[in-house]
């Protein structure tokens, strides 16, 4: 019935009553491709976006990257992950993520003692991308100093840092845009830019904005 109508609401689609509307009423979006719907509750997020898990063996954690960092790139990720008896101090280097000749590099919120990597990301990363929290795991680690509570939340805690990110990432993009411009299209399910930042923005200011939003090491080793 609706021809034509300009947003009043800085594209928040996800609370909008018109999108809900529009959708049948149906509330809540469905899950977005790549996330897994719903994340196991024993999973603890970190600010970075990196995630962990207890493991079936006592004292060991499955570790990886959340469906959030993942959906941030247009093509599957390149890992550059430590070999396994590797201890590593807190602040370090992690693991790498290598963009095109460019590389985002996690450090450790933790002491941790590499005990496995998931070698199938050298060659299956299309498919462990899109199931993140199951077969997509990166790292296999224990925690010498014993894991530490703060530092890591629960998903919700997270996904409302992620949409702040994502509205940071629109202004960002919205500023280099010239007014007469359009805008670029959203995500049918009110979610973020159906284009990736990295198809949108200058590759290197593009992983500048992402060390910044996930505390991530600087550019240079």
């Amino acid at each position: 019935m609706i021809d034509y109508r300009l947003c009043d609401r800085s594209f928040d689609c996800e609370d909008c009553p018109l999108d809900q509307a529009l959708r049948g009423g149906r509330g809540a979006p469905p899950p977005r491709a790549g996330e897994t719907s719903p994340i196991p509750q024993t999973i603890r997020f970190h600010r970075s976006h990196l995630w962990i898990d207890e493991a079936a063996a006592r004292g060991e954690w499955i570790m990886g990257l959340d469906h959030h960092a993942f959906l941030s790139f247009s093509t599957a990720p390149t890992f550059s992950l430590p070999r396994p008896g590797r201890t590593i101090a807190k602040g370090k280097e992690l693991l790498a993520l290598l963009v095109d000749d460019e590389a985002l590099r996690w450090p450790t919120p933790e002491d941790v003692v590499v005990l496995e990597r998931n070698d199938r990301w050298s060659k299956e990363a299309a498919a462990l991308r899109a199931s993140p929290y199951r077969d997509g795991w990166v790292l296999l680690v224990k925690f010498p100093q014993g894991r530490r509570e703060d530092g890591w939340m629960n998903a919700a805690a997270m996904e409302a840092i992620s949409r702040g990110e994502r509205e940071a990432l629109k202004e960002l993009v919205f500023a280099g845009l010239n007014a007469k411009e359009p805008a670029g299209q959203t995500a049918p399910d009110g979610g973020a830019l159906i284009i990736p930042g990295d198809r949108v923005l200058p590759l290197r200011d593009y992983l500048a904005f992402l060390r910044t939003q996930w505390c991530l090491l600087s550019a240079e080793r």
